[in-house]
């Protein structure tokens, strides 16, 4: 697992240029999980957290990165 970069501002709603925290959503399109060009939002992160746990529920151990 690495640097997940949480943006708790992320919205897929609105003029999709301003959406990412940095606001270099460069007018591409915003979805629910986020935009390649912004950091993750939380429905991303929870996502990736539900998949994880779903191919390995009781790892022997984590490598938390970054």
């Amino acid at each position: 697992m690495s640097d997940f970069h949480y943006d708790s501002n992320y919205t897929s709603e609105g003029d999709a240029s301003h959406m990412c925290h940095y606001g270099n959503g460069s007018g591409a399109e915003v979805g629910e999980f986020g935009n390649y060009l912004c950091d993750a939002p939380w429905t991303l992160i929870t996502s990736a957290m539900d998949a994880m746990y779903k191919i390995k529920a009781n790892p022997d151990f984590i490598i938390w990165t970054g």
